[in-house]
């Protein structure tokens, strides 16, 4: 049965409030719950255009939204193993069916699917296993797809599943988010000089091995990946 996109909204703020009051920041877990919930609108003023064909942006007056919440789940199924799962429930309208335009006006739209109704995916699952090789203990803290908790300095992360391409890539903290205010604007911002085969959401199935080592916590990442198709 189709849901509308308040009684999501409503669901999901349910969820979200006892989760928020009952958050705490532990020292080591084995497993947590995050979620975040984004709605992005958008306003156009008509236009005027000397001509008009059917993939021209429309010179009429038009609006445009996002809706995406999305719940990062992690566990840690074994000593130095973490599990990670991303469903996400989406829907949006972009300006002009999406045409006429050089890229996204809201980067939220690429991953935003035609509502309503909303539409549930899975954005990413994966599974992360470390090894330590001593040195002193350095503190990781509870996040999104990330569990609070001590590893070696010296250590070997290898990452392997399906998700998105910046995740293992990119770790630019000034144009990395396609949800912070920056770079919701257009996805360009984020994926200009992309070549790689993807998926309509930018995701793969990558492999990455990170080593980091010394107490300047200098690190080396490689990685492989196979495109993700659908």
């Amino acid at each position: 049965m189709p849901l509308s996109l308040k009684l999501c909204c409503l669901w999901f703020a349910g969820v979200l409030l006892p989760v928020a009051c009952w958050a705490q920041t532990p020292e080591s877990e084995d497993w947590n719950a995050k979620f975040q919930a984004t709605y992005i609108w958008q306003h156009k003023r008509p236009l005027a255009a000397a001509y008009s064909g059917p993939n021209s942006l429309s010179s009429e007056r038009e609006k445009s939204y996002s809706f995406s919440s999305t719940a990062f789940l992690g566990f840690r199924p074994w000593t130095g193993g973490e599990f990670y799962i991303n469903p996400q429930v989406s829907q949006g309208t972009p300006f002009s069916n999406e045409t006429g335009l050089g890229a996204f006006t809201s980067g939220d739209l690429s991953a935003a699917h035609d509502g309503p109704p909303p539409t549930l995916s899975l954005t990413r699952i994966f599974l992360s296993q470390t090894w330590g090789f001593g040195g002193d203990k350095e503190g990781i803290e509870s996040d999104a797809n990330q569990l609070a908790g001590k590893v070696d300095r010296r250590r070997l992360v290898l990452t392997a599943g399906y998700l998105y391409v910046l995740d293992v890539f990119d770790d630019n903290a000034f144009s990395h988010d396609l949800r912070t205010p920056g770079d919701s604007r257009s996805r360009t911002t984020t994926m200009t000089g992309r070549s790689a085969p993807v998926d309509s959401c930018n995701r793969r199935y990558p492999a990455s091995a990170r080593s980091t080592r010394g107490s300047s916590g200098t690190t080396a990442t490689s990685s492989k990946s196979n495109a993700a198709t659908r």
